[in-house]
């Protein structure tokens, strides 16, 4: 997952979350930078037609900007080879205080 952000205080540490349809964190890109950049992580998500939705913020100094981000599926094909194809899907991105 890749997301591009921001925090308005430098060393301020926000992040953006995937979260399933529990509730339950999937995926975390911790944001610490205060210019605007990518920040990535690698992730699982199962094949399913499960409901995820993000969430951001759990700055305490700052404002944590999240303009856009991203998530692709790589394919596994042989060893220390792969294929990366399209997004796979439409997601929420909701702001919220605290990083639930």
């Amino acid at each position: 997952m890749w997301v591009y952000a921001e925090s308005t205080a430098a060393n301020d540490t926000g992040a953006v979350v995937i979260l399933d349809s529990t509730g339950a964190i999937k995926l975390t890109v911790p944001v610490t930078g205060s210019a605007a950049q990518w920040y990535a992580v690698d992730g699982w998500l199962p094949a399913t037609d499960a409901k995820y939705d993000a969430h951001y913020g759990g700055n305490t100094l700052g404002t944590l900007k999240a303009y856009a981000f991203t998530i692709y599926e790589y394919a596994l094909i042989a060893a220390n080879e792969g294929t990366l194809s399209s997004s796979i899907g439409e997601f929420t991105l909701t702001a919220t205080g605290t990083v639930v």
